[in-house]
């Protein structure tokens, strides 16, 4: 009996070239046969399409697949019978900050020549200039999002991804470089910060299978500073397999990581697959700290100063690939000089900045929640749950359940604002009534019972799918992911969390009565322990009276449950009812406010894939140049004077190098050391002086 060959491989040779190994990890699990098998299967387009990972920002950078070897595997797909061999890509978020980034400049700049070594032509593709109408379900994560058209109608789909680390999730193999064949120039915002980014690939794969996954790890790019400060590193290895998550499984493993660090890698791989190889991690691998990765996605969450951080935190040859703002060109100068120079482990300048970002966009997060919530970014979280994994029996004892937990208030007095509330192992179980003078009929064609939880107060995002309806067409079933500010908001100051729950909901409708019943069925960020509940419209005469009951159960920021505020039975008895008096009229004006047809939504929506925002650089140089415009002769003299004159504490160079970095020989301590830094934070200043003037068209 024939063994089947392996579905994974792991090459390693350190005397070997890099195409020796990728030819034998082919030939390990037959790559052949399964070419040959799928184009056999598609005689009318017999095309094979390579995306491979494109993020370098100089030749032969560590951080991108060799061109070589993605030449030289077109060159082998030619040889099996492909009528044509393309490789696909698509402009990422860098395109933003940087000149030349578009698909055809940014290839030819970092090594692709459009003919193999054997002479053979291939094309490269722009894969969202054919985006056809989405494939993807109304009910998922990329509903209404295009694909290639080329991507999805290819004989046999290969992601050729480069062996890196990366700052947010540990590692970037096959499944951050599937994210490329995306349309949407901002990917970053697009499908990282306002989606679940496990779920995204999850989607693009059920959409179009990837055939083969490749890992170049000939020359690896490791270190703290991820993609962004590649370190290159010889490991002399090249990881194939059938399936992207195994792939991404064994080179995580290979870096010495769980592959459960990384967001995309949410569906684990198949362990009882053969492979080949070891898993051995590499010598002298250096890592992204599991601190360093918590402060990248807590700045991710703060869209304007993660999109300003990145382009001065890249590693950039701007020789190639020119900065198009002349301010983070100087920041990233600047930064460039203590950057630079972290390859050693231990130095942890990177990561100690990422963590100074890191306070910043969680300080500036807590000034919105509690002082400008119309400047907070909504969220539309997507649903990670499937209605077909969730029983009916589940569905069935909501609504008793619920009656249950609110049964438990009997006895509690309702104050001057009808709110009444207890607490019951650490949950607050709590109920608010208002009396709207509308008929029930009016009252609900205005504010849809199943919605009422998205009108509630600190409401900022998430998805609710329909389930069930009844014979009227009226919602009975439904899932929702409900995301809010943090509660009481107050706990953001403290570094309390957005509120995120995946509720299951029923919907009755009665004769004179209307409800709503959800129970919690998990927390995606660990944000809530419980958050059950009912909302009720009942008919009263010619009135409606709402009543909202929840149970909550939220986790605190661990200052205060250090403090421990049930020690102090009167500060907590205020601070709770403040926060749920707060909750009940802030709710009720919302809902008199939907009545009225206005829209309650607090913050801003998302940017659209068809409507990028600027980055926060480019809308201050547009800010510049009316101000250039506007401003007085006489004070746009003033301030070139000020950028062009000399500074007596301004230390002299002793030479400029060719990137502009100013370097000065030592001195003595005491006030020579006083002046030095005096003179060195003002040239830090003067030049950023100079980039403002650029900006305002006084230098060039």
């Amino acid at each position: 009996m024939t063994t089947p060959p392996p579905a994974i491989a792991v090459v390693t040779d350190a005397a070997a070239q890099p195409a020796h190994l990728l030819d034998r990890a082919a030939a390990a699990i037959s790559l052949d046969r399964l070419v040959r098998a799928a184009l056999k299967a598609k005689d009318s387009n017999r095309q094979v399409v390579i995306v491979p990972a494109m993020a370098g920002f100089a030749k032969r950078s560590p951080a991108m697949t060799d061109p070589a070897l993605v030449e030289h595997l077109a060159d082998h797909l030619y040889a099996l019978g492909a009528d044509s061999v393309v490789i696909g890509t698509t402009e990422s978020s860098d395109a933003m900050w940087a000149e030349n980034r578009d698909v055809f400049m940014r290839a030819d700049l970092l090594g692709y020549r459009y003919v193999t070594p054997a002479g053979r032509d291939y094309d490269i593709v722009d894969l969202s200039e054919d985006a056809e109408e989405s494939p993807f379900p109304e009910d998922g994560v990329l509903c209404g999002v295009p694909l290639s058209a080329i991507w999805q109608n290819a004989a046999f789909r290969i992601v050729f991804a480069a062996n890196r680390t990366d700052v947010a999730d540990g590692f970037a193999l096959t499944l951050g470089t599937l994210l490329s064949v995306l349309p949407g120039r901002d990917k970053d915002s697009l499908y990282v910060r306002q989606r679940n980014p496990g779920a995204v690939v999850r989607a693009l794969l059920a959409a179009a299978p990837v055939d083969l996954a490749l890992i170049d790890g000939c020359v690896s790019s490791h270190g703290e500073g991820g993609c962004s400060q590649p370190l290159p590193l010889d490991t002399h290895t090249i990881i194939v397999a059938r399936d992207p998550y195994q792939a991404d499984q064994v080179g995580a493993l290979k870096m010495g990581l769980d592959p459960n660090v990384s967001r995309l890698w949410q569906v684990p791989g198949d362990d009882g697959d053969a492979m080949i190889g070891s898993l051995r991690p590499y010598a002298d691998w250096i890592n992204v700290s599991p601190r360093a990765r918590d402060a990248a996605r807590r700045r991710q969450k703060d869209a304007a100063l993660d999109r300003s951080a990145i382009p001065v935190l890249q590693a950039v040859d701007e020789a190639l690939f020119p900065f198009r703002n002349e301010a983070n060109a100087r920041l990233n100068g600047w930064l460039r000089q203590f950057l630079s120079a972290d390859a050693a482990p231990g130095r942890g300048t990177y990561a100690l900045l990422g963590l100074i970002l890191a306070q910043l966009a969680e300080a500036r997060t807590a000034w919105q929640t509690m002082f400008a919530k119309d400047a907070i970014i909504r969220s539309p979280a997507a649903l990670n749950v499937r209605a077909e994994n969730i029983d009916d029996a589940e569905w069935r004892k909501i609504a008793p359940a619920i009656a249950r937990q609110r049964a438990l208030l009997r006895g509690c007095i309702a104050d001057e604002e009808g709110l009444r509330w207890r607490m019951i192992d650490d949950a607050v179980l709590f109920d608010c009534v208002r009396r709207f003078p509308l008929p029930l009929g009016v009252f609900a064609a205005a504010v849809p019972v199943n919605r009422t939880i998205q009108f509630m107060n600190d409401y900022i995002g998430g998805e609710a799918l329909t389930v069930a309806r009844d014979t009227e067409g009226r919602v009975t079933r439904q899932l929702e992911r409900n995301l809010y500010l943090p509660q009481p908001n107050f706990t953001a100051l403290l570094g309390g969390s957005v509120i995120d729950v995946t509720k299951i909901e029923t919907i009755r409708y009665g004769a004179g009565r209307q409800s709503m019943a959800w129970q919690t069925l998990f927390s995606e960020n660990d944000s809530a322990l419980a958050d059950d509940g009912l909302v009720e419209f009942a008919g009263v005469g010619d009135d409606t009276v709402v009543t909202i009951f929840a149970r909550q159960h939220f986790r605190q920021p661990a200052l205060v449950e250090a403090i421990d505020l049930s020690r102090f039975p009167a500060l907590h008895d205020w601070l709770v009812t403040d926060a749920y008096r707060r909750f009940a009229s802030r709710t009720f004006a919302n809902l008199e406010a939907v009545l009225e047809g206005r829209d309650v939504r607090i913050g801003k929506p998302a940017a659209r894939i068809d409507a990028e925002e600027p980055l926060p650089v480019d809308s201050l140089a547009a800010i510049a140049e009316r101000l250039r415009d506007d401003l007085p002769d006489d004070w746009i003299e003033a301030l070139r004077s000020r950028v062009d004159g000399n500074h007596k504490d301004q230390p002299v160079p002793t030479r400029i190098d060719a990137d502009g970095l100013r370097h000065f020989s030592g001195r003595a301590g005491g006030e020579a050391d006083v002046r030095m830094t005096r003179g060195a934070v003002s040239g830090l200043l003067n030049d950023m002086t100079r980039a403002v003037a650029v900006d305002l068209g006084i230098r060039s």
